[in-house]
């Protein structure tokens, strides 16, 4: 079994964005936005530490105009005292309800998301029950030229630790922990974008240090994005690896 400090740097989950629309994959900070109404979105990524190679798959759609729902998982490889096992975990639900609309130099967009990480899968990615609520902010600053992300919350885990009695014993008991992140999009030339952020307790994880990450935003057209970051954690135990991620968004048009 992987050490409980390890298992908690393996689940960040991020998302990504459209030119007409806000960012939030590379972002462990969420957006203000939803995927849209009657539209569709799948969200690939990989990310490399010191103790895994992750896959990540998420799939959003939009029922309602100002409702997304989304489910993903992650499979890969643990690495624990160079021994390398295929893991998985899943499903992660999630769904975000959108507030307000943000708008170009006028009030922040506004949503409100909650979800859960379900307590399945194997070979060390398998994460405790959890789950997780936050507001999510938006600022649009120009014409998309600079957006502003901040988050605040609180996420959630059923842990087992050993008993104040004997180590031998294990107790169940929940833990609560506060989130935050401040994320920023500054667009530099064409289709390229500087994405910066800085963020502490991971939604999607059991990690309640902080980290700063940093990488690029290649916006091919309105259905298509690449991505690339790296990223370290900078205070807290347990604190988070460094990593490196790029990743791949498709949004359809309208289904129905």
């Amino acid at each position: 079994m992987i050490r409980r400090a390890e298992l908690a740097l393996l689940g960040v989950a991020i998302v990504t964005c459209a030119p007409n629309a806000f960012a939030v994959r590379p972002f462990i900070t969420d957006d203000a936005r939803v995927v849209g109404k009657h539209q569709a979105q799948i969200e690939s990524w990989a990310r490399w530490d010191e103790h895994s190679q992750q896959h990540w798959t998420v799939a959003a759609i939009g029922p309602v105009a100002p409702l997304e729902l989304s489910i993903g998982a992650v499979h890969g490889v643990a690495i624990h005292d160079e021994t390398h096992r295929y893991s998985l975990a899943a499903p992660l639900l999630q769904a975000k309800l959108l507030l307000h609309e943000a708008r170009s130099n006028e009030w922040p967009g506004v949503a409100v998301i909650g979800g859960s990480f379900l307590p399945f899968g194997f070979g060390g990615f398998q994460a405790p029950l959890s789950g997780f609520a936050y507001l999510a902010a938006t600022q649009v600053i120009g014409r998309d030229d600079v957006l502003v992300h901040t988050n605040v919350g609180l996420a959630g885990a059923a842990v087992a630790e050993p008993s104040a009695r004997t180590s031998q014993e294990l107790e169940r008991h929940a833990r609560l922990r506060f989130t935050w992140g401040l994320g920023t999009q500054i667009h530099v030339y064409r289709s390229v974008n500087l994405a910066l952020e800085t963020f502490t307790g991971d939604p999607y994880a059991e990690v309640g240090g902080g980290a700063a990450q940093g990488g690029f935003r290649f916006i091919l057209s309105d259905n298509i994005q690449l991505d690339a970051t790296g990223g370290s954690g900078l205070w807290g135990k347990p604190q988070m690896e460094a990593w490196a991620s790029a990743g791949l968004r498709l949004v359809s048009d309208r289904l129905w």
